[in-house]
């Protein structure tokens, strides 16, 4: 837990928890070994709080008093897209998913998505921290873990039947829902619109009067630099997808094919991950 305010517990990817798991995950498995029943039980409580508030995060616990009630912040530094990166990274952790995984950790998915969807088209535009394309980059994570990682997640979904002594999940239709093409859609439309946010776009005749220019326009997380690097792994996602249509047409199906093929592996390797929070581990020049 980390004191955002003195008596506040922050939750958020910058300012709190989120984050802090995220990086955490970044270390090789082998050194998790001894936290990962601390970490797996913190992600549930986590999503299953974000159920509680119908796919919200709240800012800190306890409530902070300057938040709105009923609106949280839709936003990386404080709010769902934080836990949306969170999971992203830890579903790519077999020995965490596998041991831990929870079906609230889909609520939070879906519901989660759901309120960025619908509430994450922010008045500060194309920035990382609290704009379009922060919020859209946890969708890209996302669609990795549901495109190339879905072994794991069947393995997880499982242990957890077993552990439980059930025959179904109880969210069974909610699970479903979640595929790399319900993520990848999403990610892909809030980066084109981003598009139209300042300091890309500053024409009066566009719609980029939506937005206001960001306080820093060309800071790596509040600007244009940040936008950047949005579409550079934007652009990794989308070229390693295509390739692995080609070879599935091929007869190439498994991840641990995919990853034999070099043009894959180097589209696919050039995924760094969000700037601080990693996600896709430590990769490239991180």
């Amino acid at each position: 837990m980390y004191v955002w305010i003195e008596g506040y517990y922050g939750l958020g990817a910058v300012h709190g928890i989120t984050g802090i798991l995220t990086i955490l995950l970044s270390c090789k498995p082998e050194e998790l070994t001894d936290y990962l029943p601390v970490i797996g039980g913190t992600i549930t409580a986590l999503c299953k709080l974000s159920k509680a508030t119908n796919g919200h995060l709240p800012m800190a616990l306890p409530p902070y008093p300057g938040s709105r009630q009923r609106s949280e912040l839709v936003q990386l530094c404080h709010g769902s897209p934080g836990l949306l990166v969170l999971l992203g990274a830890a579903l790519k952790n077999k020995s965490l998913t596998c041991a831990y995984w929870d079906p609230s950790w889909d609520d939070a998915l879906y519901l989660g998505t759901e309120r960025v969807w619908e509430e994450g088209l922010l008045s500060k535009g194309g920035s990382l921290c609290h704009g379009v394309a922060g919020n859209a980059w946890a969708w890209l994570l996302l669609h990795d873990c549901f495109e190339y990682h879905t072994e794991i997640l069947k393995d997880a979904q499982t242990a957890y039947l077993q552990r439980n002594q059930l025959s179904a999940l109880p969210n069974s239709e909610i699970s479903q829902e979640l595929t790399s093409d319900f993520f990848l859609s999403k990610a892909l439309a809030f980066m084109l619109h981003a598009r139209e946010t300042r300091p890309y776009n500053t024409s009066p005749a566009s719609s980029d009067k939506d937005y206001r220019m960001p306080d820093e326009p060309y800071s790596l997380f509040e600007g244009l630099a940040g936008n950047l690097c949005a579409w550079a792994d934007t652009c990794g996602v989308v070229q390693a997808r295509l390739r692995k249509m080609e070879l599935v047409e091929q007869g190439v199906c498994a991840t641990s094919g995919l990853l034999q093929d070099p043009v894959f592996r180097d589209v696919f390797n050039r995924q760094l991950g969000f700037p601080a929070l990693g996600g896709n581990g430590a990769t490239g020049i991180f």
